[in-house]
């Protein structure tokens, strides 16, 4: 190892009063001083924390090295410590000191001065950047301040950091402390650090001793000494809980389990104790009584059953005509035959003869009634005789002469004379029955038996009132809402609309109401008649009536007339030409401008038009012929007038007529230039609208809009390999696998057990225990009794424990049986003795054969050798035993696994 080596690693040993944080070596050209050994010296910042005013005092180290060490602070407490830096290099270069600053959490912390010394010790204000002189020759002093108003706890994370040159270097002095808490005495019962321990805990009535420990002044005088609340109670009060908080928390006067004193208890036998003023007393439970008159032992007597005090202090039982005894707080009186305790008085024993009593008559409060009669009781059996003008219809004494029979009307003068009350309201008036008729009846044969037998609404008799008669002249009287009408015979009627007078008219004959009121027959130009209903006209010569109306006769001249020209309605209006009517026979004057009479038939005027005749464009005879279509001539020029259906002339040119099937094409699909697409599809055109033609694989068409083409996608739920096909399965949540419905999993508590897809999860378990720990209880069998549970093993591993329990297991004929029963062949039990309730299959085996069983049974031997014994007593005779059975399945099924399990002794 060379001397520089050396030096640079012995350099901290030597300066004890300095500690090196950080240190730099280098060369300054090929120049410099050197110290002994001819080892080059340059600059080095050395930092020392004061312990003191000077370097000579010491300094502080933390984990061997510089650090600001706080030590211990209370809440709001401020410390400062102060740092010296200096060159300690041994050659001629200065170190630059060029930032200082504090890092970390720092919120706390405070650089307060930056400083150096002079000769006296004073301190002088420095700046940065600052030259350290070289070996020690000058210092300067950084002060760090540290506010301690944060909470309890290690302060740590913080760090004073020194940035120089010449060294190239940095320092960091790590700051620690701890944040004790508050002095004694002192608390911060705000939790807020930033204002100190604010609280005086030796005099404080809300914090006093410790935070939040309040003196409390509840009907107590109260202070805090020395951080001890002292409580003088008022009178009558007590600190019986012996906590402060509360001050005197108990009132002595009243709480019977402090009273008059703490601790002091009110006995509370058969009832609910009371402190009233400091003196102990008792409400007594229902049924109970302080007959003694001392609280001391509480309600010492049974009101329910001492009949010297029954349900009430004092109160005795007596016996006459009886036996007294107290049951329930009530005196039970059991009476001699024939006799009852009817006043519910116990004194006088059973007072009343229920024989002979009106008011008791048979039984206590079985009252005969003597409504409009007089009552009376025989053999305990209550009759009635009525008063003159009533009756027992109901043949019930219990409720008297109930039937007044001079008012009712369904016992009119006697029992059962009831009267009638159809269509009207019936009465009973000194015992003679009368009748009230509803709107729209009369009773008009005046008997009252009948009650209101006319409906005055519809009777032709009795219209509307009793001798009311409809007349029916030529006619069928009617009745209708009690007002008069006639329906007419054949050929008459009612043609001044009075039904009292009949159908005075004949429509037959009659020329001014011919076949109808009112219809009179016209005679103009013409001889006028009326036939059997119908007016007839004989028209004169060369007239006739073309209107057909029959008042105004024969109206029209048919030798004149261009519109019924010769004959009735023949209009002379010849097309495209000018008409006339002579001597009855249509003339055609002249045609119209471009139309010629083609036919040479006067009788259709010039029928043709040369403009748009396809026969006769231009002239008559030129005729037009188009290809797939129907020709047109227009302004005397061939052209497509229409092309055939399916067909269209999409080149625009005449000559080849409609070249373009627009019901087949799919780039003129329904119209020139109208092309198909449909999305997933391959498009077709089918009488001339577009069409789906083979959807692509996986894809349906399935709302049957061809614009949008195959918009399904048929591997979802709602349309599963065809459109339409809904995946939905009970008890499941349904998925499209491969276009086909699967179970993608079950609802809760429901199993898939036969592995069909259609059906769903189609199994659910029963209700029965899974815990060997708390079994199914099947309740107690004695000998010759027989229980049947059924279940289902859903899913396969499932497992169930049931418990039963047989007694009289000291008899020869305990005869315990178990057996199970699956339509499947899977189901198996086991017979377990007990469970420890810790894993599964932690239960002891029953005794015997007793695993994966479908039958299973024992027998007790003791005392009849005739009883097979290769099976042990289980469970051991002398005392009821329990058993527990574990049910289960060795095959697997596509059934919902169900049992029955049968146990019998």
């Amino acid at each position: 190892m060379d001397q520089t080596s050396v030096r640079a690693f012995a350099r901290p040993l030597l300066l004890a009063a300095g500690v090196v944080l950080a240190l730099s070596e280098a060369g300054c050209g090929g120049g410099g001083s050197k110290g002994g050994g001819g080892v080059t010296d340059l600059a080095r910042v050395d930092a020392c924390v004061l312990q003191g005013a000077t370097t000579n005092d010491g300094c502080n180290l933390v984990a061997g090295a510089p650090g600001i060490a706080l030590g211990d602070l209370a809440i709001g407490d401020v410390k400062t410590a102060d740092v010296a830096l200096y060159n300690g290099g041994g050659g001629n270069v200065a170190a630059t000191l060029g930032a200082i600053a504090l890092q970390g959490g720092t919120s706390n912390y405070k650089v307060v001065k930056i400083f150096t010394l002079d000769a006296s010790g004073g301190e002088i204000a420095a700046t940065l950047p600052f030259d350290l002189a070289v070996n020690h020759g000058n210092e300067l002093r950084v002060r760090v301040s540290f506010t301690a108003d944060v909470a309890a706890g290690p302060v740590s994370g913080a760090s004073l950091q020194i940035a120089a040159t010449h060294p190239q270097t940095s320092v960091s002095i790590p700051i620690t402390g701890q944040v004790t808490g508050c002095p004694a005495g002192k608390g911060d019962c705000d939790n807020d650090p930033t204002n100190g321990c604010e609280t005086d805990l030796q005099t404080s009535m809300q914090s006093c001793g410790a935070c939040g420990a309040a003196c409390g002044t509840q009907n107590a005088t109260a202070a805090c000494v020395a951080g001890t609340c002292q409580i003088s109670c008022a009178a009558g009060y007590g600190n019986c809980d012996g906590s402060a908080a509360n001050g005197c928390e108990t009132d002595l006067l009243t709480d019977p389990a402090h009273c008059s004193a703490c601790g002091t208890v009110c006995d509370a036998t058969n009832g609910t104790p009371a402190c009233n003023a400091g003196t102990c007393g008792i409400t007594c439970t229902a049924g109970f009584g302080d007959c003694d008159g001392n609280p001391a032992n509480g309600c010492e007597t049974n009101l329910s059953t001492d009949a010297a005090n029954c349900g009430a202090c004092g109160t005795a039982c007596g016996s006459v005509n009886g036996t007294g005894a107290c049951s329930a707080g009530q005196c039970v009186e059991s009476c001699n035959a024939g006799f009852g305790n009817c006043d519910n008085n116990p004194a006088n024993g059973c007072e009343t003869d229920l024989a002979t009593s009106v008011a008791n008559c048979g039984a206590c409060g079985a009252a005969c009634d003597a409504t409009n009669g007089t009552a009376s009781c025989t053999s305990s059996v209550c009759g009635i005789t009525c008063n003159a003008g009533y009756g027992n219809c109901d043949g019930n004494a219990s409720n008297g002469c109930e039937t007044n029979l001079a008012t009712s009307v369904a016992n009119c003068g006697a029992c059962g004379v009831a009267c009638d009350a159809t269509n009207g309201t019936a009465s009973c008036t000194n015992s003679v029955c009368g009748i009230a008729c509803n709107a729209g009846y009369g009773n008009c044969d005046a008997i009252v038996s009948n009650g209101c037998e006319t409906n005055l609404a519809t009777s032709v008799a009795n219209c509307g009132a009793c001798g009311a008669v409809c007349n029916s002249t030529n006619g069928t009287a009617t009745c209708a809402s009690s007002v008069c009408g006639i329906t007419c015979n054949a050929g008459y009627a009612n043609c001044d609309g009075n039904a009292s007078n009949g159908c005075e008219v004949s429509l037959n004959a009659d020329l001014a109401n011919c076949g109808a009121c009112g219809h009179a027959c016209g005679s103009a130009n013409a001889t006028a008649s009326c036939t059997s209903g119908a007016c007839g006209l004989a028209c004169n010569a060369g007239w006739a009536d073309c209107n057909g109306v029959n008042a105004d006769g024969c109206e029209t001249n048919l030798t004149l007339d261009t519109a019924n020209c010769g004959v009735c309605g023949h209009l002379c209006a010849l097309p495209n030409a000018t008409s006339g009517c002579a001597a009855g026979a249509c003339v055609v004057a002249a045609c119209s401008a471009g139309y010629a009479n083609c036919d040479g038939n006067p009788a259709n005027g010039c029928e043709v038009s040369l403009q748009s005749d396809p026969n006769n464009c231009g002239a008559c005879g030129n005729v037009c012929s188009i290809a797939n279509g129907t020709a047109a001539c227009v302004a005397g020029q061939c052209q497509v007038a229409a092309c055939n259906a399916g067909f269209a002339d999409c080149d625009n040119n005449p000559g080849n007529g409609c070249e373009t099937s627009i019901a087949t094409d799919p780039g003129n699909c329904g119209a020139c230039g109208y092309v198909c697409t449909e999305p997933n599809a391959t498009a077709a055109c089918s009488g001339g609208a577009c069409a789906v033609g083979v959807c692509n694989a996986g894809w349906g068409n399935c709302d049957g809009v061809v614009s949008n083409g195959c918009e399904t996608s048929l591997a979802t739920v709602n349309n599963c390999g065809a459109c339409g096909n809904v995946c939905s399965l009970a008890n499941a949540t349904a998925a499209c696998t491969a276009s086909a419905c699967q179970i993608a999993s079950c609802n809760p508590n429901y199993y898939d057990m036969d592995g069909i897809a259609s059906d769903g999860c189609e199994c659910t378990p029963d209700a029965s225990s899974q815990t060997c720990t708390a079994p199914t209880t099947l309740g107690t069998l004695q000998v010759g009794q027989t229980v049947s549970v059924t279940g289902n093993l859903v899913p396969a591993s499932r497992v169930e424990y049931y418990a039963i329990t047989f007694t009289s297991n000291a008899s020869y004929s305990y005869h315990p049986k178990i057996a199970i029963a699956a339509s499947w062949g899977g189901a198996r039990f086991d017979v377990l003795s007990d469970c420890s309730g810790t894993a599964a299959g932690s239960c002891g085996i029953e005794g015997g054969t007793s695993l994966a069983r479908t039958t299973w049974e024992t027998y007790y031997t003791g005392g009849d050798p005739s009883q097979p014994s290769e099976f042990q007593v289980i469970p051991p005779p002398g005392n009821a035993g329990t058993v527990i059975i574990r049910v289960y399945t060795v095959a697997s099924t596509t059934t919902c696994g169900p049992f029955t399990l049968t146990i019998s002794d």
